[in-house]
């Protein structure tokens, strides 16, 4: 385990007790995918050397459910659109978890804009720009 992983795990166990078990469980599947080499751990570059407290600072995990959550409501990724919660249905996480790893991935380019440490003080999610975002 390393201090990226524990801290989305935290993370994950905070959002579960606070009433957002959807995002708690998306995070902890997150440290997984992260001990496991997969598509977190290159969006989570600029933070795998990093403290438990550098972590939690620059809110990393933060960072990747909002990224997420702006692809899903925006549209721009419609396959982790239709895996999000909504009232109307049942949520399926696992299913939710594939599309946001291939969202990760095809969405990197765009993912990357916000993924830069020592900027917490700009409000930018990894998976989205931030405000004055370029085209697409």
């Amino acid at each position: 385990m390393s201090d990226l992983s524990d801290a989305f795990r935290l993370q994950g166990l905070g959002c579960e007790r606070l009433g957002s078990p959807f995002y708690g469980r998306l995070l902890s599947l997150a440290a997984e995918d992260l001990e496991a080499g997969g598509p977190t751990g290159a969006l989570m570059a600029p933070w795998s050397g990093a403290t438990g407290p550098e972590i939690f600072a620059d809110a990393a995990h933060l960072r990747l459910l909002g990224g997420l959550h702006d692809l899903a409501l925006s549209g721009d990724d419609p396959v982790l659109s239709a895996t999000f919660p909504k009232p109307d249905r049942e949520t399926d996480v696992a299913a939710a978890w594939e599309a946001a790893k291939t969202a990760m991935v095809a969405h990197h380019d765009r993912s990357s804009q916000g993924a830069a440490r020592g900027v917490s003080t700009v409000p930018c999610p990894v998976l989205s720009a931030c405000p004055g975002k370029p085209d697409k």
